[in-house]
């Protein structure tokens, strides 16, 4: 319906699979966010109920990055005029990817960074906290030897990682099958959070710990309850949710604050890749 209201069918039916966007670095706010004379939905929209990936994501304008901030906390975009509003949906998942610095070999140890600390924090200051608060895990992506790229395939094929994930959307299906407007762990909130996630004294220790140590905001002090360690419970086939591991989920919100910000590294295939994914299973 999305695609419809765009104008983008094209003479086909309804779409029945989840949609995929890669808008390119130069889109502009209005192509990202939604707008225009005429209110139509952007990048964020059309990527409802599906990915939004965007590569080399400092190369985008940092306004248009922050424009992104309150779709991706409340799932929605509403486009104002003076003689009407509209509000499009955009409840995605946000995948994107980083080199840790302009030159790209930051955190690669066989590289020598030619960046002065300087210029990375200025590269790293395109991107705003509260942008970076709302983005679930950080994963650091290291270079792949040459002998493991040459070993060939991955013993984990796509198919078999589709069964997973179909059994982890099994287990949310089931539990969540009387709560209202709740279908997957990214729906829960407040008192859901507490019911269906209820921490032990050790792992709100833990949290407690960390909210000081590494002066974390309120929205990163809930994150590792709601998703990290919630998508560690059910990937154990939990139905509940209990027995996850606290500590791993909140390594994986606060990963990116431990990247060096000066000399040498680099991340993927040929230098290197920050992936910062909001978890929306």
């Amino acid at each position: 319906k999305i695609y419809s209201v765009g104008g983008m069918l094209g003479g086909k039916g309804l779409f029945w699979e989840r949609p995929f966007r890669e808008p390119h670095h130069t889109v502009s706010d209005v192509a990202l966010v939604g707008g225009g004379a005429y209110p139509r939905p952007g990048e964020v929209s059309l990527a409802h109920r599906g990915v939004l990936f965007l590569d080399e994501l400092p190369e985008y304008g940092k306004n248009t990055l922050d424009g992104l901030r309150q779709p991706l906390e409340g799932g929605t975009v509403t486009v104002s005029r003076s003689a009407h509003s509209v509000t499009f949906p955009a409840d995605c998942m946000l995948v994107a990817a980083m080199n840790p610095c302009p030159c790209g070999y930051a955190t690669d140890p066989r590289h020598t960074c030619v960046c002065s600390p300087g210029l990375i924090r200025r590269y790293r200051a395109r991107l705003s906290g509260p942008l970076l608060d709302r983005i679930d895990l950080h994963i650091n992506v290291p270079a792949v030897p040459y002998e493991e790229l040459q070993a060939g395939a991955s013993p984990v094929t796509s198919a078999r990682m589709r069964e997973r994930v179909l059994a982890a959307r099994a287990v949310q299906q089931a539990r969540y099958a009387e709560v209202p407007y709740c279908r997957t762990n990214a729906d829960l909130s407040g008192s859901l959070l507490e019911k269906h996630c209820r921490m032990g004294a050790p792992e709100r220790a833990f949290l407690r710990e960390a909210v000081q140590r590494l002066a974390l905001s309120a929205d990163l002090a809930d994150k590792p309850d709601d998703c990290g360690s919630r998508r560690i419970g059910i990937h154990r086939r939990s139905p509940s949710g209990r027995g996850y591991r606290l500590p791993r989920a909140g390594q994986g919100s606060v990963l990116a604050s431990a990247l060096p910000s000066n000399g040498g590294g680099g991340l993927s295939e040929e230098k290197g890749d920050t992936c910062r994914i909001p978890l929306r299973f």
